[in-house]
């Protein structure tokens, strides 16, 4: 079976980049967050209520290269989040605040 984009994309990213991976998933877990089910594109963790799956964790190995994101979206990164309410939060540090504290982390 061939790798999908995402798990390609692990493949090149450095020994610290794998590692903080691993360390993500654990914290989400840690968190009763669940891995949404995909096909390809980023890896996303969250809370499944019924039928509504909301995310709070978005792992993103592979560079983006359209045109118009900002320079933060051209390397491997992740977003996390607490809540619907905009509340971000970086799992390294655990310092909470808006989307500038968990958007566009770096992942290496």
């Amino acid at each position: 079976m061939p790798l999908s984009r995402f798990n390609l994309a692990v493949q090149v990213l450095s020994k610290n980049g794998k590692t903080n991976i691993r360390i993500l998933r654990n914290w989400a877990q840690s968190k009763g967050w669940v891995k949404k089910p995909r096909n390809d594109g980023p890896e996303v963790w969250g809370l499944q209520q019924n039928d509504i799956f909301s995310w709070r964790l978005k792992i993103k190995p592979e560079v983006s290269t359209r045109q118009g994101l900002e320079s933060s979206s051209q390397k491997p990164r992740f977003d996390a989040r607490l809540n619907d309410k905009g509340i971000y939060i970086n799992p390294f540090t655990g310092q909470t605040g808006n989307r500038s504290v968990g958007t566009h982390l770096e992942l290496e």
